[in-house]
């Protein structure tokens, strides 16, 4: 990981300008509001997909009905622009965090979910990479 002062300056950056304003966290699934602000679905919506009460008003400019009252099917070209960003997701099996790519060592390191298999792999898919030295 490249941690030079230019790049420490561009990752402080781009996650000002791309993580949830209300959570502070990268997240693929986020929605826009007419006032171009940007949250994610997790902070703004309930599980009944209704807007929460206290999102009626942008939380970084406060207007009002900028954010649809109904959860929007988000874009798939907006989760890849997310994904060109560097918003990864943990790989490991039950865990549903997502972060940026700069940060995918230090989640490694802590996640609940670290000894589960990976996501999309089964044991076999493993056995079926091994390479064999024959003596």
């Amino acid at each position: 990981m490249d941690v030079s002062p230019g790049s420490l300056a561009k990752q402080i950056s781009i996650e000002r300008r791309f993580n949830c304003v209300v959570c502070l966290c990268a997240r693929f699934q986020m929605v826009y509001g007419q006032c171009q602000h940007r949250i994610c679905t997790k902070c703004a919506y309930g599980s009944s997909g209704v807007l929460r009460q206290q999102f009626q008003r942008c939380p970084s400019c406060q207007q009002e009905d900028s954010f649809p009252e109904r959860k929007p099917t988000i874009p798939e070209d907006n989760i890849t622009l997310q994904k060109l960003l560097g918003v990864t997701a943990c790989q490991n099996k039950g865990c549903t965090q997502e972060f940026w790519s700069w940060e995918k060592s230090e989640h490694d390191l802590t996640c609940p979910y670290k000894n589960s298999p990976r996501r999309g792999k089964r044991p076999s898919d493993a056995r079926k990479n091994q390479r064999y030295v024959i003596i």
